[in-house]
This record gives C-alpha cells, sequence and structure tokens, in this order.
C-alpha cells in the first residue's frame, strides 16, 4: 500500500501540479496517509489501508472536478479544492476503520467530526458568509451523527 501511496503523491504533487498549485497540501496527506498505513499494516487493518490511498486520490480527483476559485477579502486569490481534497480523504479513513470493526478511535472521531461541523456551521453563522462550506457542514454533521450511532449501536449488541 505505500508504493500505490507514493505513486498516487507523486501523480499529485509532481505530474498534476499544475491543475492546483498547492506544495504543503499534498505533502501533509501524504504524511498522514503514511503513518495511517504503517499503523493499519501493524494491527493488520488491510481495508484501512486500501481505504487511505483511495482518499487520497479520490479526494484528489473530486476535488479537481468540484473546486472553485473565489476571491477573499483583500484580493487574494482563494480556492477550496484543499478543503475537498481534506475531507474525503477523512471520510475514507473513518470508513475503513468501519469496515475493520473493532476500533475504539471511530467513536472518537465520529464526536471530532460533528464538534467541528458545529464550529463551522456557527462561523458561518457568525460571518453570513455563503461558501461551499454551507453545503458541506450539513452534510457532515449528518455523517458524523450516523457514524457515532452506528458506532453505539454495535457496542450494545456486543
Amino acid at each position: 500500500m505505500t508504493g500505490l501511496l507514493s505513486v498516487s503523491y507523486w501523480l499529485c504533487r509532481f505530474v498534476l501540479f499544475e491543475m492546483h498549485g498547492m506544495k504543503d497540501w499534498p505533502n501533509m496527506l501524504a504524511l498522514v496517509g503514511l503513518i495511517i498505513i504503517i499503523i493499519a499494516s501493524i494491527y493488520g487493518r488491510r481495508k484501512l489501508s486500501v481505504l487511505t490511498v483511495a482518499g487520497y486520490m479520490g479526494g484528489f480527483i473530486l476535488a479537481m472536478i468540484f473546486n472553485t476559485d473565489g476571491l477573499d477579502q483583500g484580493g487574494g486569490g482563494t480556492n477550496n479544492a484543499w478543503i475537498i481534497w481534506g475531507c474525503v480523504f477523512i471520510l475514507s479513513v473513518i470508513v475503513g476503520l468501519f469496515m475493520d470493526k473493532g476500533s475504539r478511535v471511530v467513536g472518537f472521531i465520529s464526536t471530532l467530526i460533528v464538534l467541528c461541523g458545529v464550529v463551522a456551521l456557527l462561523f458561518v453563522q457568525v460571518y453570513n458568509q455563503f461558501t461551499m462550506i454551507t453545503i458541506l457542514v450539513p452534510i457532515i454533521l449528518i455523517i458524523g451523527i450516523v457514524l457515532i450511532l452506528v458506532y453505539r449501536r454495535e457496542n450494545q449488541v456486543k
């Protein structure tokens, strides 16, 4: 899996650099992905490793399809590709944790997703800015709540 992640990183960071122009974000996601794959390999979580690589590449593809350009208040250029890429990557890792079952980390991560979504929703309401986050936040909140409920239901059955 580390080989596939390396190829994905090379493609996203160097070959397709002109599409996105990001230098640090592919590095950070690849490093997090590498750490996840190493830990998953130690504990025998093959599905988590596969979904980590799929989330890295899938997130990049979706980010390049759905990104939007904008201007910040100072007149500088902005782009939301990194947000889309990161969200898809994180959600694929969470799905990998669920598919491998037996992970207590899932409850923590699901709770963290809900809290982050609530904070982002409050930010949007306070500053009255309609951005892509106003669409993604409810989706992330719903996914996080569903993940928490499923995780608790599985623990009650055991």
